[in-house]
């Protein structure tokens, strides 16, 4: 019964976090079409590596909020401890505002000095400094909505936010304000989602009250700092690497290359968010470890399900979708990179499954050395490949250091956690795989119309989920995984679900 109420919890959690990752990236992929079909990769660079220069400071600025501060409320909400509550709450708004108020004039006065390393202007430089601000205030009410676990809040106003990014960036760049346009485009609209989560929430910071808050901030939120900025840079540091050493065109269509690979990563990061709180919460109750263990088993499965897939039609459709869509002919050789990144996507997403869960079971000290150790190598790997060999060496470069963040992650959580690593389900996700890459490839050989290349795709994902039924792969988890999706859905759409969910039912394995 109580591993059933789990799983209805991380289902909720994760069905309003897919629909966060739906429109999210339906804006964010219109946000970026916009712009490839109106600027050249040198502006395209300088808009990524604005933004990607604005998160590596946010999470300087956050000081490790967005990992501990939900960790932290997940067990405070359990244990019913709402004093602890409101002095943690009241610590992370001082921390992010005497950080800003910190830093933020020191990146001021340096503006022309980085406005000569990034080859940009002090304007740019300016707005990366508003930016930093406005995503470290996303960041703090985003953490305190999940510690919360209200999903539904967290879809609706990142929503809003992205819908007005969209239409801002595009109003600007039709105004001819260039790159511009889109960097003014995303501090605003990430200005309006934090503002519109202080309303929601009513939060009742005070910022007079005070604690001992040593044992927070050495045992929890300074791992997670620590943690926080490393993977922020390992994130986004390939950006600010490929423009020192090179030029923005060069980062302008690695960034491309990186964007298509936003659908692999963010399977594993919508399923590992749903369970990450769920996690935390089961560190105050009884058999925790057995119950943890079950939720991260069944995340892998479900990441590896989708995810492998989701790669090989990136792999086989990217230069008929470029093509197609009439994106400038400048990025497509952004294709050079896609089979490496690829696979680097779906390695680092199964190793962060495990790496968020040694923080979430109370080993934040483990998870920032694998993190600190991972980046290290990749800033250390990447600089000379980078060099040498443009961002070809870069691709390489991540598809190691992702491949070491994986093997520390697993042999660490095994000591602690029965974590199984499903073989049979695997062999069957693989076999059923390089069936979908055979016909997806052939589609895209004989059929010269792009629509009907997808629509034979469509045709190929259906014998994949099919194939898997002889293999043995479906088990009980799945039919309730569509029943719970009946409900939440609409009427046409449930009775679909419905007949799915009872076909399946008859070939489930236990």
């Amino acid at each position: 019964m109580i591993l059933m109420s789990l799983r209805i919890k991380a289902i909720s959690n994760t069905f309003y976090l897919t629909m966060d990752w739906f429109f999210i990236n339906l804006t964010s992929f219109l946000y970026s079409y916009v712009i490839w079909r109106t600027l050249p990769p040198e502006n395209y660079g300088i808009v990524t590596t604005s933004v990607s220069l604005m998160m590596i400071l946010s999470s300087i600025t956050s000081f490790g909020l967005t990992t501990s501060l939900p960790k932290l409320m997940a067990e405070y909400v359990k244990n019913k401890q709402h004093k602890k509550l409101e002095i943690l709450l009241n610590l992370s708004l001082k921390i992010v505002l005497i950080s800003n108020l910190i830093l933020l004039p020191i990146l001021f006065v340096s503006s022309p000095y980085l406005a000569s390393v990034l080859k940009t202007t002090k304007g740019v430089i300016w707005l990366i400094i508003l930016g930093t601000l406005a995503f470290s205030f996303y960041y703090l009410t985003g953490s305190i909505i999940y510690g919360y676990q209200n999903m539904k809040l967290l879809f609706a106003t990142n929503s809003i936010g992205n819908f007005v990014k969209l239409i801002v960036s595009s109003i600007l760049i039709f105004l001819s304000f260039n790159h511009f346009g889109p960097i003014i485009g995303v501090i605003s609209g990430f200005i309006l989602i934090s503002l519109i989560r202080i309303n929601a929430c009513r939060f009742k910071l005070n910022l007079k009250s005070y604690s001992n808050n040593k044992k927070l901030i050495f045992e929890y939120i300074f791992p997670a700092f620590i943690s926080a900025l490393a993977i922020i840079i390992f994130n986004n540091v390939h950006y600010v690497v490929l423009t020192a050493l090179k030029n923005p065109e060069v980062t302008g269509i690695y960034s491309m290359a990186m964007i298509i690979m936003t659908p692999i990563m963010l399977i594993p990061n919508i399923l590992n968010q749903a369970i990450f709180p769920i996690t935390s919460q089961l560190c105050v109750v009884k058999e925790a470890k057995k119950k943890q263990a079950y939720l991260i088993n069944i995340v892998l499965r479900y990441m590896l399900l989708f995810s492998l897939p989701f790669a090989i039609f990136l792999i086989i459709f990217f230069k008929p979708a470029i093509l197609f869509l009439k994106i400038k002919l400048e990025y497509l050789s952004a294709i050079d990179f896609i089979p490496i990144l690829a696979s680097a996507s779906i390695i680092f997403g199964c190793g962060n499954i495990y790496l968020s869960s040694l923080y979430a079971i109370r080993k934040p000290k483990i998870n920032r050395n694998i993190i600190v150790l991972t980046t290290l190598l990749f800033l250390i790997s990447s600089i000379p490949l980078t060099y040498y060999f443009s961002a070809y060496g870069l691709s390489y470069s991540y598809l190691f250091a992702v491949s070491v963040l994986f093997l520390l992650s697993y042999s660490f959580i095994k000591k602690y956690l029965s974590i199984k690593f499903q073989t049979k389900d695997i062999i069957a996700i693989i076999f059923s795989s390089v069936i979908f890459l055979l016909l997806i490839y052939f589609s895209n050989v004989l059929f010269a119309n792009f629509l009907i290349k997808i629509i034979s795709a469509m045709f190929s994902i259906l014998i994949y989920f099919l194939f898997l039924i002889p293999l043995k792969f479906y088990k009980k988890e799945d039919v309730q995984i569509l029943e719970f999706l009946v409900r939440r859905s609409p009427q046409k759409m449930g009775e679909l679900i419905s007949k799915i969910s009872n076909f399946l039912s008859k070939f489930i394995t236990e």
